[in-house]
């Protein structure tokens, strides 16, 4: 009966660890010395360099109860409210620390991190690191726009591809606000597209190769342009014109030339005739007939030998003018065969350096 008397001692003492600990809240953590006045029920951690009721009990929760101090021994792992810094501790079995770092609660609360790392490591360079198989950023109802700024036109905003850590593709605003595409084979970058942005013209700085991947394959040049017919024969003679204009263009190595052609004097042509003046030389094609294939529209002031009048680049600078007829023999047009001013329209095409 004596024991069973007794009982009520230990049962007493749970509830007053139950109504100290459960849910733990702390006042304060800075005192070394019990308050004057402590309310039934305080409860503080007790600060290094603890006297008085508190003596021996730095790190301890010190718990006003019943009129009297009751000091209770943290075990790891306990967390605790401090009321007056409103934040939350941890035990981690040798002290007590924020178990939110001031900087992570900070943006915590402002919605505004330093550095986030998923699967990595971030740093002060890469503030959001990612390892992953993949990454999605998707709508929420419309569309989705992902915005890369920069300080200045100066500075670089782009997409970077590695292999390694090692740069070889990037599109952006690299170094201006012009567009680019570049690849590199880790030595030396490659612009293979620029869009500019004053203009919105694009432009392949290392040209583009249609099929193959070769150089016989390249498109390498666009350009439109007039140019300036001369009729010359081969010697260096050259007519007097009334009139003469010219346009071309040139795709590639391939050229087409249109031109009307009115001349004014002849007197000084002596031999084979040609038409002078052309934009492009020819180009070299060894055991290739270097021709071009010239059909004019309309001449006068010629009575040819044959019944076509066309032309071909025996020459890298003019196209000599030849007459045909339907058995297919060619005859040289020469100065015998002018009989008054001559008027020419005529295209050909070629294919230049």
């Amino acid at each position: 009966m004596g024991n069973q008397n007794q009982k009520h001692i230990t049962h007493n003492e749970a509830l007053r660890m139950l109504d100290a600990l459960v849910q733990l809240s702390v006042l304060d953590r800075d005192l070394s010395a019990p308050p004057d006045a402590p309310a039934d029920g305080a409860r503080y951690i007790v600060a290094d360099g603890a006297s008085g009721a508190w003596a021996g009990w730095e790190g301890s929760v010190a718990a006003y109860q019943d009129g009297a101090w009751i000091e209770f021994v943290p075990l790891a792992g306990w967390l605790s409210w401090l009321e007056d810094e409103s934040k939350l501790l941890c035990y981690d079995g040798a002290g007590w620390s924020d178990f939110i770092s001031t900087s992570l609660g900070a943006a915590l609360a402002g919605g505004s991190f330093d550095r986030i790392g998923v699967n990595a490591t971030a740093d002060a360079t890469n503030r959001l690191a990612l390892s992953s198989s993949a990454s999605l950023f998707n709508h929420a109802g419309n569309g989705h726009q992902i915005k890369v700024n920069k300080a200045a036109a100066g500075d670089t905003n782009s997409l970077l591809f590695q292999t390694n850590w090692s740069g070889r593709a990037e599109m952006g605003c690299a170094g201006n606000d012009d567009f680019s595409i570049k690849v590199s084979d880790g030595s030396s970058w490659y612009n293979g597209l620029v869009v500019k942005k004053d203009s919105g013209a694009v432009y392949m700085p290392n040209h583009l190769r249609l099929g193959a991947d070769t150089a016989d394959n390249e498109l390498n040049f666009y350009e439109e342009g007039l140019w300036s017919p001369t009729l010359v024969d081969l010697s260096g003679g050259a007519a007097t014109l009334l009139a003469n204009y010219g346009v071309y263009t040139k795709i590639g190595a391939l050229v087409y030339i249109s031109f009307r052609l009115v001349s004014n004097d002849t007197s000084s042509l002596s031999g084979q005739l040609a038409i002078g003046g052309l934009p492009f030389l020819r180009k070299s094609f060894t055991g290739v007939p270097n021709r071009a294939v010239a059909l004019p529209g309309f001449w006068s002031g010629l009575t040819i030998p044959g019944t076509t009048l066309n032309g071909f680049m025996q020459d890298t600078n003019k196209i000599r003018l030849m007459s045909g007829d339907a058995s297919g023999a060619d005859t040289y047009v020469t100065d015998a065969y002018i009989t008054g001013n001559i008027t020419m329209y005529m295209t050909a095409t070629y294919m230049a350096e």
